[in-house]
């Protein structure tokens, strides 16, 4: 098979792995039971709380404006931002999950007004805790320690989650689906 060659080609190809990847991911969180299903959705309610606040005290340095001023310069690899936690918190909070839209070249959940993936608390972990120059210039000392303290928690709390549920659910879903088309198996793994 010979391998895409135009933007187009690319788009639909990364496009039909994110399907093949979401569809996986459904069917294996359907197969959980309601009280794993329960566990699940605490510990990710939980983590979307510390990127809540994560989102706040960027904001509270002017982020949203700078980011939507910016474009997007941080999410050119955006596309491989949403993990398989990120996805199935959606699932567990019974959301419809944003449609990337992968044609752009740029991240494909980022539009003219900024990110696209709302609620906030259900951003990619790499983008509730980056923090670009400009922002942190605007942040003050004890906001920059409650940052770096909170990313810090949110990164343990993804840990425990993807330790809880399965190999490394902290891993992208495109990457992941890519290594089960690769390898087989299954995505989500109950570690009882």
């Amino acid at each position: 098979m010979n391998a895409p060659s135009t933007p187009a080609e690319v788009a639909g190809e990364v496009d039909g792995l994110w399907r093949r990847g979401v569809a996986l991911l459904t069917r294996e969180f359907s197969l959980l039971s309601a009280e794993r299903r329960e566990e699940l959705g605490k510990l990710l309610a939980d983590a979307g709380d510390i990127k809540e606040e994560l989102c706040h005290l960027s904001d509270a340095a002017q982020g949203a404006a700078i980011c939507a001023a910016c474009g997007g310069a941080c999410c050119r690899a955006g596309r491989y931002h949403v993990t398989l936690l990120d996805f199935l918190a959606f699932l567990a909070a019974g959301e419809t999950p944003v449609e990337p839209e992968f044609a752009s070249g740029a991240c494909p959940f980022l539009g003219c007004e900024g990110c696209r993936i709302v609620p906030r608390r259900r951003r990619p972990f790499a983008c509730v805790i980056f923090i670009c120059d400009l922002i942190d210039e605007r942040l003050a000392a004890d906001e920059t320690s409650r940052l770096n303290q909170r990313e810090q928690d949110l990164r343990l709390h993804l840990n425990r989650a993807g330790v809880r549920f399965g190999r490394n659910l902290t891993e992208s879903l495109l990457i992941a689906t890519a290594r089960n088309d690769r390898d087989g198996g299954s995505l989500l793994v109950l570690n009882d």
